[in-house]
């Protein structure tokens, strides 16, 4: 049998820690505090109402948390507005400050970029319902009608996206969520482009188009304002964790179909391996957690978590197949014994990684590196400490005029960083997070550097 490198899962999990949600901006006794006024724009997920009309939301409990670090509070406006509005609002001065906006040339000419404020991938949806159009068949693509949010910097992606892949589409653009969801579900186009900020209702994943950081942005002119938003930024970071994924966990959550919905590909697999009577197997590597790791002599942790849900919701039998190293682990991927490779990464042809051949479902799962430091930093790390791990894929430009210090795991990588061996840790994403939210107080901070 071929091998299968990846699960046909198309959407993204998110570990965290969630922390108690704070009342929206309250006045604080401080009398130096000011109060700025703040677009919260609908957008589902990012700036709600509750079924008792309070504001609730990604953006809320931002906004929430700069407040408590800062001498600001911060007076919700234009709810009713949509987002190309709030950026002219901004502009003409009836706002002074909106936290969602990516960084683009054309902005930074008018507006003032805050440190990141979370980080969001640009995804392209299509309703469950819609039986054709496949993902990652772009055929099945050409000439589909997409909506998309007017004015946001996330539909000139869409351009390279289909021009790469072969594939024609007409964008139509609607001023506000809502609308574009409805144009969905009434079939007036085929897909929508969107963000991960907006909670999705009765969607399925097709492509994750571009991921990148956003950001709260001011008028250029208030350079204090903007100090200040990052002061608060900075402390945050020093003292809330890993309160990104945090916040991110708590308003957006899993929002799965109870249809599981399988591609044509996907479902003859299923048939061909129900028929053979015989267990899927399926292998990753033991040493990266949370990804996936051993424990007791069993493989846990997020893939092979993966993997039992799609085998759940496909009703085959498997079982997991633990390594006793890395060069066992090579044994099993290129033997006929393993039928699922749960872990390969886009470049690994690339880094002639021992793969075998066999098919490749569409992407499951953003990967990316994270550069963790202490949260204090605020220059360039001068020392790195580099983890044994391979498919760490790092540019050129990252270990530039740096000193360079080798540890044979991640943690052993990430406990130098603490204890102060080097200023820099080079990670995989999910392997900083568990690191951070397991120790509070440990007074390290992790940004994301690129996606894989």
């Amino acid at each position: 049998m071929k091998h299968l490198h990846c699960l046909p899962i198309l959407f993204v999990l998110l570990v965290s820690v969630c922390v108690p949600a704070q009342a929206f901006c309250a006045e604080r006794p401080d009398s130096h505090n000011r109060t700025l006024r703040a677009g919260v724009f609908n957008f589902a997920g990012y700036h709600d109402r509750d079924d008792n009309g309070n504001l609730k939301g990604y953006g809320i409990d931002l906004l929430d948390l700069i407040s408590g670090y800062s001498h600001l509070n911060f007076e919700p406006v234009g709810y009713d507005r949509s987002w190309a509005d709030m950026l002219e609002m901004l502009k003409n001065g009836e706002i002074d400050i909106v936290t969602s906006a990516r960084r683009t040339p054309e902005r930074e000419e008018t507006f003032a970029f805050s440190i990141p404020v979370g980080r969001n991938h640009t995804l392209l949806s299509k309703h469950v319902f819609n039986n054709k159009i496949q993902a990652g068949d772009y055929k099945t693509y050409d000439g589909m009608k997409i909506g998309a949010v007017a004015g946001s910097s996330q539909n000139k992606f869409m351009e390279d996206f289909a021009k790469n892949r072969g594939f024609s589409y007409t964008l139509i653009e609607y001023n506000s969520t809502k609308e574009l969801e409805d144009a969905l579900r009434d079939g007036t186009v085929d897909a929508i482009l969107s963000s991960n900020l907006r909670k999705p209702h009765n969607e399925t994943l097709l492509n994750i188009i571009r991921s990148g950081n956003f950001y709260a942005i001011v008028r250029k002119e208030d350079q204090d304002l903007i100090n200040e938003i990052n002061y608060a930024i900075q402390q945050m970071n020093i003292n809330e964790g890993d309160w990104q994924n945090s916040i991110y966990y708590r308003h957006y959550g899993p929002d799965e179909s109870a249809l599981p919905q399988f591609s044509r590909r996907e479902n003859s697999f299923i048939s061909a391996t129900a028929l053979k009577d015989k267990k899927v197997r399926a292998v990753a590597r033991k040493n990266i957690p949370p990804y996936s790791y051993v424990e007791n002599g069993e493989l846990k942790g997020i893939l092979p978590d993966y993997f039992r849900e799609a085998m759940k919701l496909a009703k085959l039998p498997y079982e997991l197949v633990t390594p006793e190293d890395h060069a066992h682990y090579q044994d099993l991927v290129k033997s006929d014994s393993i039928d699922v490779v749960l872990d390969k990464i886009g470049t690994d042809a690339e880094a002639g990684s021992p793969t075998g051949p066999g098919l490749s479902t569409d992407p499951y799962m953003v990967t990316g590196l994270a550069m963790v430091t202490r949260a204090d930093l605020h220059d360039a790390p001068r020392s790195v400490a580099l983890p044994d791990v391979p498919r760490l894929n790092l540019r050129a430009d990252l270990l530039k005029d740096k000193e360079i210090r080798n540890y044979p795991t991640q943690d052993d990588a990430l406990n130098a960083v603490q204890a102060g061996e080097a200023e820099a840790a080079y990670v995989f994403p999910y392997t900083a997070q568990r690191f951070i939210n397991s120790k509070p107080g440990s007074g390290l901070a992790f940004t994301m550097l690129d996606d894989n």
